[in-house]
């Protein structure tokens, strides 16, 4: 996604169109609304939208069809090289009124994440998460873009200003929390785990993402892990790297005192590990700083 003319990536939207949903009386309606989402017509997809709200015909199921293809049309609207990133946003929240396909929510929190509306990006990206999970085959994403997602955020996340659990869909862990996505296992993720300053002490930002850690672990089978400590590069190369093991083993402790069944074996990795950004740029130098001073959960089976 460029900003400032916001092109959205092309593969994040071509999957919206593959599938025609069926709508029980209102089939005139559902082929009209294909061509405003594929044109980019926002304000006719809202008419023909509230068209089907007073249509007897139209079930509540066809509404919530109708309304995903309106977001669809919010999307398309949006993605134009002629829409800058500010109207883009206004479309963008405008379609969640009408449908939440991960589409939309994706689109607007790469957005966000760029504008540093960290907490916002992270809820939308989990959002997105969850929607993938569930989407049908013809409207899944590649494996390619749903990592792009869990890594966006993952950062957005690690630089909100207070810490947010994985989301819990349909009573089993979501979001950020999952182990695998559309069955595509997700091995590697960084926890934002905040230690005090030159210290191995959890702060409290910390306990509540090492409790959140142990949580969706738990819920998921307790498998065998391994903690990598990471940190920032400024301060003497090895004092860093042992830095970084206490803090792994400082989380590894909290999990084991909780009653953790897994396997817990840890490493530490000083600065020798860098954060992989796409546009390093749109981050202040604290920032990378924050992002480089992790503990990396890597499930083990």
């Amino acid at each position: 996604m460029m900003f400032g003319t916001f092109a959205l990536r092309p593969v994040w939207i071509v999957s919206a169109f593959a599938a025609s949903p069926l709508f029980a009386d209102c089939n005139d309606l559902e082929s009209r609304m294909k061509a405003m989402a594929e044109r980019g017509d926002a304000d006719g997809s809202i008419r023909l939208f509230s068209q089907g709200e007073t249509d007897p015909g139209c079930s509540s199921g066809s509404l919530a069809s109708l309304g995903r293809w309106t977001a669809y049309a919010h999307l398309s609207a949006a993605r134009s090289p002629r829409v800058d990133t500010e109207t883009a946003e206004q479309l963008l929240d405008q379609a969640l009124q009408y449908g939440r396909p991960w589409q939309v929510t994706a689109s607007l929190a790469e957005i966000k994440l760029a504008k540093k509306d960290y907490s916002s990006a992270v809820h939308l990206f989990q959002e997105a998460i969850d929607d993938i999970e569930v989407a049908s085959v013809a409207e899944a994403p590649s494996i390619e873009v749903i990592r792009k997602i869990f890594a966006d955020a993952t950062i957005a996340r690690s630089l909100a200003p207070d810490y947010i659990v994985a989301t819990r869909a349909r009573g089993e862990v979501g979001g950020l929390g999952r182990l695998s996505i559309r069955g595509h296992g997700v091995r590697r993720r960084a926890i934002p785990v905040r230690f005090t300053y030159n210290s191995a002490e959890l702060e409290d930002f910390g306990i509540e993402a090492a409790e959140d850690m142990l949580t969706t672990l738990e819920r998921q089978g307790s498998p065998n892990i391994t903690l990598i400590g990471h940190t920032d590069p400024q301060g003497p190369d090895a004092y860093n790297l042992s830095l970084s093991l206490k803090r792994a083993e400082a989380v590894r402790d909290f999990l084991i005192k909780r009653g953790y069944l897994g396997d817990v074996q840890t490493d530490g990795r000083g600065e020798q590990v860098t954060v992989a950004l796409d546009d390093p740029d749109l981050y202040s130098i604290d920032e990378i700083h924050q992002l480089r001073r992790r503990v990396e959960l890597v499930i083990d089976n």
